[in-house]
């Protein structure tokens, strides 16, 4: 008898130890806007079964390191602290994912945030390269690097169109339509000396600059940053970009993507 609750209550500690092992991992998501980062919580929630914790910059917990990936969309203000946390997070070995207008004309007057993304928002008219937003607007999300995991595994696109932009062959792609809602930014920069990996560009074609089709290889990218990895996605400006299976489809693909597949 007493041999038979030995083993239970070894395999009651394995159980235990096996079970805290496979605990949900947890993701962090900071915001000023909602109800799209709702929505994207629910998703990633119910397709991988992830944590989610969603909270303002006030209320982010100060230490960020447990977070298996910390997703970023601010609109308005980026504070100091939060923004020296999250570079830090990703320096240290964390997966930093920044979503649509957290990169915008709002930041430029952080002190570290754009030079730790290695973007620049140069002033001036859109016509001379200066940064624009437009919104609501169509567009066409390009698939740039089509053999990268992120980019292709369980997307699915419409077809394929024409692109052409620096550093992108110019070649026909992989392509999806937000097709209403939407936002796009031109002329975010590239600084120069940061190597990066292209993903994503956009087609934009609009009455506001006059019906000339834009094509520019900004919409998605990543980089190394110290032990971790920053991604950038340009999409999510509005509940309608996050319903985008393609797009929602990506970002599960950033977060489980491991950096030895190419």
């Amino acid at each position: 008898m007493r041999t038979t609750l030995t083993l239970f209550a070894l395999f009651a500690a394995i159980f235990i130890v096996g079970g805290s092992a496979m605990a949900a991992e947890k993701i962090l998501i900071v915001q000023d806007e909602l109800p799209q980062m709702e929505l994207l919580a629910t998703f990633l929630h119910d397709k991988c079964g992830y944590d989610m914790e969603i909270k303002t910059q006030k209320e982010m917990p100060a230490d960020i390191s447990r977070y298996k990936a910390v997703i970023v969309f601010i609109h308005g203000k980026l504070f100091e602290e939060p923004e020296k946390a999250f570079i830090a997070y990703t320096k240290n070995g964390g997966r930093l994912v920044v979503l649509h207008h957290s990169i915008s004309s709002g930041k430029r007057k952080n002190k570290y945030w754009f030079d730790f993304l290695g973007i620049k928002l140069p002033e001036g008219s859109w016509q001379e390269g200066g940064y624009k937003w437009i919104e609501p607007v169509r567009q066409k999300v390009v698939n740039v690097n089509p053999s990268h995991r992120i980019t292709s595994h369980e997307v699915e696109y419409e077809g394929k169109v024409f692109f052409k932009s620096e550093k992108v062959k110019p070649a026909e792609y992989p392509f999806f339509t937000l097709k209403e809602n939407s936002e796009v930014y031109l002329n975010h920069t590239f600084k120069d000396g940061i190597d990066r990996t292209l993903l994503l560009g956009f087609i934009y074609d609009g009455e506001e600059i006059g019906g000339k089709r834009i094509m520019q290889n900004t919409s998605g990218w990543l980089k190394k940053v110290g032990k971790g990895w920053l991604i950038y996605l340009q999409p999510g400006h509005s509940a309608e970009d996050i319903q985008s299976k393609a797009f929602r489809q990506i970002i599960v693909n950033v977060i489980r993507w491991k950096p030895e597949e190419k």
